[in-house]
């Protein structure tokens, strides 16, 4: 008989099924991920490992990963491996209308896509905080729990 640690590391063929349509992980990465948080790893950590596995899908691909506050009204920066520094020095992101491209896509529970940080009024309060970054355009995509309540967001920054 398989304990439970050995069945949760053995991916089901549905979720090989889905990561294959996806592109994004390997198996192998799906497996060192549940490994981590089975080993009990600090959720930053487990974050940043992610991350990391979504900037090698391409050249030059960055990700950051988002959560939301306590207070619901915010979200700070639990992940950005390429950009040392970016989360201390960036700060909150506030969930409004005017939340830069993460706090916008979680009020509008939808993904958005901004081509020039410099022609979207959503980026005029954080503009000048993510341009010594190199960071000209963001897309985000807000991700949900089954009952809708923020999980938080992934952004993949570009210059």
């Amino acid at each position: 008989m398989k304990s439970a640690t050995q069945s949760l590391l053995q991916v089901p063929p549905k979720v090989e099924r889905a990561q294959s349509e996806l592109g994004f992980f390997s198996s192998e990465s799906v497996l060192d991920i549940l490994r981590l948080i089975l080993a009990g790893s600090e959720l930053s950590e487990v974050l940043t490992i992610i991350a990391r596995s979504i900037e090698a899908q391409g050249n030059g691909t960055l990700c950051t990963i988002w959560l939301p506050d306590a207070d619901g009204k915010h979200l700070h920066c639990a992940a950005a491996p390429s950009l040392p520094g970016f989360a201390e020095n960036v700060g909150r992101m506030s969930v409004c209308s005017k939340g830069a491209s993460c706090g916008t896509a979680v009020y509008r529970r939808e993904p958005v896509y901004v081509a020039d940080i410099f022609r979207e009024s959503i980026w005029d309060d954080y503009r000048d905080l993510v341009l010594p970054y190199g960071i000209r355009a963001v897309w985000s995509r807000p991700l949900f729990t089954r009952d809708d309540s923020v999980l938080g967001t992934f952004a993949h920054p570009l210059s």
